[in-house]
């Protein structure tokens, strides 16, 4: 908008940095008048007015509400030229920018500037894309983990949750009954997800799915269970078969009929399971509600590997039987209604139940093989929500629930290094609200710097595992800290690795069936309850590295302490506080680590070796940093104005000194005393003559 007078004004619409459109306006009267906040009550009766996004503002709101999203708001109080307006344009259409987007609407002065990118607080939810929609939404638990992984192949895009049961478990995403996952006894129905188990625990079974009522004793509904990745198990105890279960009840009793896959499985590789219900016959009322007999069918990687055509089954109804609270549907463990526990550990994507349908063989050898192809024709949700229909624009499209699992971190932890978004992670059971280093104290940092709080037992942040940080031979850790009084005998900094390891390494001979009983790791932690700090990595039975004491006062202290450790392809190096405080020669660096995660505060997989304290600053780098880039980001962090720069050349009528900052000291002898040379300002010539005269920084 530009008024050259009251009477005389343009107003000028740009799309994609282009004008569309002028209109001149050319009075009678003033072309704009502007809000003001001086209304009578009885006139603005909703308040002085507002700006609004989406819909009318206060004064109507709600009214002519926008379909659609909006992004990267900005308002400012003098009119953008037409090359700015196309600048703007053109950064944000430009993938390979130089000056980020937000630099170059700043530099031009909004009044308001709404980036629209922030996370709505609230409960965390997995979505739902199914017919049950915001009715069927599901609630994680505090210590689900996502994103995690895809299992999809090449979907950067697609996300995963993660479930564990060690460090206490909980972590389950639930929803509460809903009839739409609860179809009758006498219709078919489908279940699908995609399932990366990452430990080989069983009796009775861990369960991934679990969508049963128990309270009255007289069972309803299915249940999955995991069972031995292979036959070789069958000497541990509570062996019940290899690959998974899935289990119908008959609602009479507590026993369940069921279909065993049978099929080997590897501990940290996705499967992709499907399993249908075929009724075939009414049983008639059974002790509770009716039963039919059918057909269960199980699919492993798109391939039909058993079925069972004996199966009773009947459905979870509500009211239930005792009147106790309807069965809920859970993912990751046991629901509500079965008391939780027996987590599941691993990974789940994509789970989907569709009421009223059975997917075909082909569809299920479709899904599979899409989920798989880096490069499908067809996106792998396409056919998910498109499996029911028929054509006729009549049916409903999606399965009831669909859980992608691909719901941002609630409390993302952004990565600001090469690898961008693929390293990004989440913060688990923790926040960012402490204090970190801040001025005055380490004059580097801002204000208000704020660093990740650990209690030394739950709290962490995951990286997950992304290709790019799966990094062997040279290496650097790098973080802030401010340790505890106490710490546990290992307690990570910075990890990678190890994988979950077996839960039967008391077997005789548990590497005869596969189990990962060990694994290589990277670390940057404090070891032996607080002895020392420790870089380096392991095979699993080897170790390579370097330590050293921690000194008095770091443990419990005020202060925040600057750590670093590298591996330059011959020494591991230990630095603290920008000085070389250890060094060991080592042929081996960084090992690769490929069914570990990432973590900081954590062994990677989150559930071990928590550490106590503050960390802030984190940083990995694939390549070794030097002694003097160590020693430089120090003084960064512990002066206003970075590391002091000083330099000696050459003129010629002499020798002129530069400095960055601070006042120019100088002695007869390298090792001093030295003094401040009065009055000295950069450019500095010197005027020792022939006499040797050594300088340094103050």
């Amino acid at each position: 908008y530009d008024p050259a007078n009251v009477t005389d004004a343009s107003l000028t619409i740009y799309i994609n940095g282009v004008a569309a459109n002028t209109n001149v306006w050319a009075g009678p009267g003033p072309a704009y008048v502007a809000n003001t906040d001086d209304h009578p009550a009885a006139e603005a009766v909703n308040g002085p007015s507002g700006i609004a996004l989406g819909s009318y503002n206060n004064t109507q709101p709600g009214s002519n509400p926008y379909f659609g999203a909006v992004d990267e708001f900005a308002f400012y109080s003098n009119k953008l030229s037409s090359t700015q307006i196309l600048a703007h344009y053109q950064n944000g259409t430009n993938a390979a920018r130089s000056t980020s987007y937000e630099t170059l609407v700043h530099s031009d002065n909004p009044v308001a500037y709404l980036r629209l990118d922030e996370l709505a607080p609230g409960p965390d939810i997995a979505l739902n894309l199914g017919n049950l929609q915001a009715n069927g939404q599901a609630a994680n638990t505090a210590a689900v983990k996502h994103p995690s992984t895809s299992a999809l192949a090449g979907r950067a895009d697609d996300g995963a949750a993660t479930y564990h049961w060690e460090n206490g478990g909980g972590t389950t995403t639930d929803m509460p009954w809903l009839a739409g996952n609860n179809p009758a006894e006498s219709l078919p129905f489908t279940v699908e997800g995609w399932f990366r188990p990452t430990n080989d625990r069983q009796n009775p079974g861990p369960s991934p799915v679990n969508n049963r009522y128990v309270k009255s004793g007289n069972r309803t509904g299915w249940v999955i269970y995991q069972r031995a990745p292979n036959a070789t198990y069958s000497g541990v105890s509570g062996y019940s078969g290899v690959g998974w279960t899935f289990r119908m009840y008959h609602g009479s009793g507590s026993s369940g009929n069921d279909v065993l896959t049978g099929n080997d499985y590897q501990v940290g590789e996705w499967q992709h399971l499907v399993v249908t219900w075929e009724p075939v016959s009414d049983n008639g009322p059974g002790a509770w509600s009716d039963t039919w007999s059918g057909t269960l069918t199980a699919y492993i990687n798109g391939t039909p590997v058993a079925t069972n055509n004996s199966v009773l089954y009947t459905a979870n109804t509500n009211p239930t039987e005792d009147g106790t609270p309807a069965t809920d549907l859970a993912v990751g463990s046991y629901n509500a209604a079965s008391g939780f526990g027996e987590e599941f550990e691993g990974d789940i994507d994509e789970f989907a139940l569709y009421n009223n349908y059975r997917l075909t063989p082909d569809q299920i050898l479709a899904h599979y093989q899409t989920g798989t192809n880096a490069h499908p024709t067809t996106p792998y949700e396409t056919l998910v929500l498109t499996a029911a229909s028929d054509g006729s624009g009549t049916q409903l499209l999606q399965p009831a629930t669909y859980l992608r699992f691909n719901d941002p971190a609630t409390r993302p932890a952004v990565n600001h290094g090469t690898l961008g978004s693929a390293a990004e992670g989440s913060l688990q059971l923790t926040t960012n609200a402490v204090a970190g280093p801040q001025a005055p104290a380490d004059a580097g940092f801002e204000l208000t710097n704020l660093a990740l709080a650990l209690d030394g037992k739950k709290g962490w942040v995951s990286l997950n595992h992304p290709v790019g940080l799966n990094i062997s031979g040279p290496i650097t850790l790098e973080a802030w800290i401010e340790p505890g009084t106490t710490q546990g005998d290992s307690s990570r900094i910075i990890s990678h690795g190890p994988p979950t390891l077996s839960s039967f390494l008391t077997d005789p001979a548990p590497e005869t069936n596969g189990s990962v009983v060990v694994g290589s790791e990277v670390f940057l932690r404090i070891d032996g309850a607080g002895a020392n700090y420790s870089v380096g990595s392991s095979d699993g039975t080897n170790t390579h590295g370097v330590s050293f004491a921690i000194p008095t006062g770091d443990l419990g202290g005020s202060k925040w302490v600057h750590l670093v450790g590298t591996y330059d392809g011959a020494n591991w190096k230990l630095y603290r506080n920008g000085i070389p405080v250890g060094t060991a020669a080592d042929p081996i660096g960084a090992l690769s680590v490929n069914n570990g995660d990432w973590a900081i505060g954590s062994a990677g997989n989150g559930w071990v070796d928590h550490f106590d304290g503050s960390i802030d600053e984190a940083a990995i780098y694939n390549h070794a940093l030097t002694a003097a880039q160590i020693q430089a980001h120090y003084a960064a962090g512990v002066s206003a104005v970075g590391p002091l720069k000083l330099a000696i050349s050459r003129t010629a009528s002499g020798v002129v000194i530069t400095w960055s900052a601070g006042s120019l000291q100088q002695a007869d002898l390298v090792t001093g005393s030295f003094a401040d040379v009065p009055g000295a300002v950069s450019p500095y010539p010197s005027t020792s003559g022939t006499a040797a005269k050594f300088y340094r920084l103050r």
